[in-house]
């Protein structure tokens, strides 16, 4: 569209907007990041107040979640604004739940659920016991659960987020999100 259409901004809707965007209109796009890009850097500022995370990082985060948001909207719930601050507020959580994660956990104790190794044996036998009772846990979690959900829990264990699974694996979020569910409670009722 011409400049005469970004001048002209302000008389049409979000939802308007969201509908030219989804038909590829790049100047439709460019109007709401430049009504909603404020919107998304208070967000980052106010959920970023006691974290490490870079700000920039965040916002580009935050910007990732403007656009599946302008995509996923469905004109039935609410206001646009309000669902933007919706998607964008719950990726934000979810990156510092996964940065905090990381921070707890100390690299040297990641290892996958087939990673057998002992670093340092004390003894032979001790060795041997270790192989065993992982291979035991394996194979019981193995049977216990579907291949997936072995994929995805070894990925979990491994430190990977919901989102960074999903694409290792080639499936949906919501597919992560229900096998580790499906996990859980698998586990808490095999005890």
């Amino acid at each position: 569209m011409s400049n005469h259409f970004v001048e002209n901004n302000e008389i049409l809707s979000d939802e308007h907007l969201i509908l030219l965007c989804r038909q590829g209109d790049e100047s439709a796009f460019s109007v709401l990041v430049a009504r909603y890009l404020p919107l998304v850097r208070s967000r980052v500022s106010s959920i970023l107040a006691t974290t490490s995370l870079e700000h920039d990082d965040c916002v580009q985060e935050g910007l990732i979640a403007f656009l599946a948001a302008v995509n996923s909207f469905d004109f039935k719930s609410s206001a646009f604004s309000t669902y933007l601050r919706i998607c964008v507020d719950r990726v934000l959580i979810s990156l510092i739940r996964r940065e905090n994660t990381k921070n707890k956990i100390p690299d040297s104790l990641v290892i996958g659920l087939e990673d057998t190794d002992c670093d340092e044996p004390n003894t032979p036998e001790s060795l041997v016991l270790e192989r065993e009772k992982v291979s035991e846990l394996v194979n019981k979690l193995k049977s216990e659960l579907s291949d997936l959900e072995f994929s995805v829990l070894n990925e979990y264990l491994a430190g990977l987020s919901h989102r960074e699974i999903s694409k290792k694996l080639s499936v949906s979020e919501k597919a992560v999100n229900n096998a580790i569910t499906r996990i859980r409670r698998k586990l808490s009722v095999s005890g």
